[in-house]
């Protein structure tokens, strides 16, 4: 099984969950959507995030969680993105999809 593309794990939304996350979640070892404890060899890498006025951290998640965002902010950025309204070419809409259909089970 090869690992999602970074670029699309990049895309999932994590705003608003810094202050919330643990220790664990922060540190990868846990996934900071549904808290299950994780390996960088079972979770799906997140990619570091700079978090303001704070350090940075490097979130890995599970695959169900994963599969799930990627649905959800799929959904949200084909109702809210200007080119895919106009049905243009939209780069972060196919890394998305492809993510939703990587880590579906």
């Amino acid at each position: 099984m090869t690992a999602p593309a970074a670029e699309a794990t990049a895309l999932l939304t994590l705003a608003g969950m810094y202050a919330l996350m643990t220790d664990a979640q922060r540190a990868g070892e846990a996934c900071p959507w549904c808290n299950e404890t994780i390996t960088a060899e079972t979770g799906i890498d997140l990619g570091e995030r700079h978090l303001p006025h704070a350090a940075t951290i490097h979130p890995f998640a599970c695959r169900s969680c994963v599969a799930t965002r990627a649905r959800e902010d799929y959904a949200l950025h084909c109702r809210t993105c200007v080119r895919c309204h106009y049905r243009e070419e939209c780069t972060p809409r196919l890394l998305l999809r492809r993510l939703a259909l990587e880590t579906r089970r």
